[in-house]
């Protein structure tokens, strides 16, 4: 009796602990699960984070430095030399620049602080920009132009017709840090190479023109990575 007594209290013990270790296991994997839920749902928005452009201008201003070429459409690209998802931005600018060529004024306009460092410039968006065919890139200390034209977003971008008259403006990127086709490059193409357009807005994803500490990018890039 004391035997078969001892095997079933030691089968109900084997049985609550292995009752326990289930419950743990369930716990944890469904904390994981939230764990992992979580930071997908902060990837999504991170990617889909526009800034809005509240004070973008409707004609080319006439205090800006930057010179407007009368003679086609002129577009505006706005740039944080640290922010890694303009890298992006620049390999969709490099697409639109091969699709419109020489009926694109293009202009890159690299942010620099007041009180940057020598380095400031040494950056693969830099060095990436200075690998788009035909493209003027002017530096744009302390943002005086970016304020002027109502810009705030790295990747944003303005497109004007030779009249000066703002035509659209946005982002050319589908997400942060993402290529591939946008509303913004559609938009861009179709209005200076046919003549045609639908929108005049998309959302731009990217870091704070003056943002001091933005997501840098880590590595050099070439416009041959992902470029068609």
């Amino acid at each position: 009796m004391e035997s078969n007594s001892h095997i079933q209290h030691a089968g109900f013990r084997n049985a609550t602990y292995t009752t326990s270790n289930r419950t743990i296991l369930t716990a944890m994997f469904a904390v994981w699960i939230s764990l992992v839920g979580a930071g997908f749902l902060a990837m999504l928005i991170y990617q889909h984070d526009a800034k809005p452009h509240p004070e973008i201008v409707s004609r080319w201003p006439n205090s800006t430095d930057i010179s407007r070429d009368s003679t086609r459409c002129n577009l505006l690209v706005f740039l944080h030399p640290r922010c890694a998802c303009s890298l992006a931005t620049l390999n969709e600018l490099a697409r639109i620049q091969s699709q419109c060529q020489d009926q694109l004024a293009i202009k890159i306009l690299m942010y620099q602080p007041a009180d940057a460092e020598a380095d400031w410039l040494e950056s693969p968006i830099v060095d990436l920009a200075e690998q788009i065919p035909g493209a003027e890139r002017i530096v744009d200390r302390d943002g005086v132009e970016a304020s002027r034209f109502g810009a705030n977003t790295s990747g944003q971008v303005i497109l004007f017709d030779p009249n000066g008259s703002r035509v659209f403006t946005g982002g050319i990127t589908p997400s942060r840090a993402h290529e591939g086709d946008s509303i913004g490059r559609q938009t861009i193409e179709s209005y200076v190479c046919r003549g045609e357009i639908s929108v005049d807005y998309a959302k731009t994803f990217g870091c704070p023109l003056w943002d001091t500490k933005p997501n840098s990018p880590s590595k050099p890039r070439t416009l041959n990575d992902g470029v068609q």
